[in-house]
């Protein structure tokens, strides 16, 4: 279920600038950077598109928000009621185990054995 949750936070991710270049140019407002470079408008002044860009663009970043409260709603999950570690792993330079010490875990490529 978790995965269909990333899926869509990727698409919204990848939705979004696209809806809200689309929204600004479709406005007529164009894209300036700095006042020094300008984005040429392929799309001109159209309302309809302005329209659908712009719900397209809202919708987006409700579903980016939901998406990120509902992984967060996951990691504290695994984290405080399942007591996996996920975080522990997750951490750099943390133990890849719950209840193991970083110690505790071989590194292959320090192994003297090895070489």
């Amino acid at each position: 279920m978790m995965h269909h949750y990333e899926n869509l936070l990727y698409l919204a991710m990848f939705i979004m600038p696209i809806s809200g270049y689309l929204y600004v140019m479709a406005g007529g407002n164009g894209v300036h950077f700095f006042e020094v470079v300008h984005l040429h408008n392929p799309i001109g002044k159209s309302d309809n598109i302005e329209l659908a860009a712009k719900w397209t663009h809202i919708v987006s970043s409700y579903v980016i928000l939901i998406a990120l409260a509902a992984h967060l709603g996951v990691v504290l999950r695994h984290q405080l009621i399942l007591k996996t570690g996920l975080l522990s792993r997750m951490t750099p330079g943390r133990s890849t185990q719950p209840g193991t010490q970083p110690s505790d875990t071989a590194n292959p490529l320090t192994n003297d054995d090895q070489l």
